[in-house]
């Protein structure tokens, strides 16, 4: 004799509404086009987040020399993308860093020297920019440690994600 009691009952219903219910959700999912089930939304990766500081840097020169990178430095951050080893005579050199850690902005260097100068007493002098781009507190740039034969301004947004455009000339002979 065949067992009805009420609780095997219910166990084989309850089953059946599971199949029932996986089945119809997997189909009304596949009418749906461009939806991604929940398992393949589960499988990808998530998102990196993004750096709570960033900085683009930038150095354009306005001299008849070549910059050769003599050291680059992060004391804060990590790279983005390295300082280039070489700026051609009046050429423009781009790079960036960001922060890679919980309440901490970027800040780093850059130096270079000069080589193949049209005006050979000017070759070997350094050139050095300096960003900062802290969590807290207000963005900061300066060139200290560049040769007195030469200035160097600069432009910045002064944002959480800053751009900052350096530019080299011959210093003012007045």
């Amino acid at each position: 004799m065949n067992s009805t009691h009420p609780a095997r009952r219910r166990k084989l219903a309850t089953a059946t509404w599971s199949v029932l219910a996986a089945a119809l959700t997997m189909t009304s999912l596949a009418l749906l086009p461009g939806q991604a089930s929940a398992a393949q939304q589960a499988q990808q990766p998530p998102a990196a987040p993004a750096a709570a500081r960033s900085t683009t840097v930038a150095l354009t020169s306005n001299v008849d020399c070549a910059l050769v990178r003599t050291d680059m430095r992060l004391d804060s951050g990590t790279w983005t993308t390295e300082p280039p080893v070489a700026i051609n005579q009046r050429g423009r050199g781009e790079w960036g860093s960001e922060s890679n850690q919980l309440l901490r902005g970027t800040e780093g260097s850059a130096s270079y020297i000069t080589a193949g100068c049209a005006e050979p007493t000017l070759n070997f002098k350094p050139v050095k920019v300096h960003w900062k781009n802290p969590y807290f507190g207000k963005n900061d740039y300066d060139a200290n440690g560049t040769d007195p034969a030469f200035q160097v301004s600069w432009l910045a947004s002064g944002s959480n994600t800053d751009r900052v455009t350096f530019t080299l000339d011959y210093a003012n002979t007045n």
